[in-house]
């Protein structure tokens, strides 16, 4: 496991200015199960008190030995980074 944990953040970071950047990028839903396969999922941006400032699509699948995969899209600007989580 990386320092950025093991999936992307599932909760809004409440505030700007974490996971390194000024504006951290967080998936708006659950992860999915394996069952479930890829699915599209809302990527939102947190900004000055708007957890929702700009908000982006992406693809997630779980895979069955526990782990996630992720198509991102570039971040649309250098002071935008995705947000990693330790998971449960």
């Amino acid at each position: 496991m990386g320092p950025a944990g093991t999936q992307l953040l599932a909760r809004s970071p409440g505030r700007h200015s974490v996971c390194g950047t000024a504006v951290p990028m967080w998936m708006n839903g659950a992860h999915p199960t394996a069952a479930d396969g890829e699915v599209s999922r809302q990527v939102c941006t947190y900004w000055s008190g708007n957890p929702c400032w700009r908000e982006t699509t992406i693809q997630v699948k779980a895979c069955p030995a526990g782990f996630y995969v992720y198509k991102l899209p570039r971040a649309p600007h250098c002071n935008l980074a995705y947000c990693g989580d330790r998971g449960p």
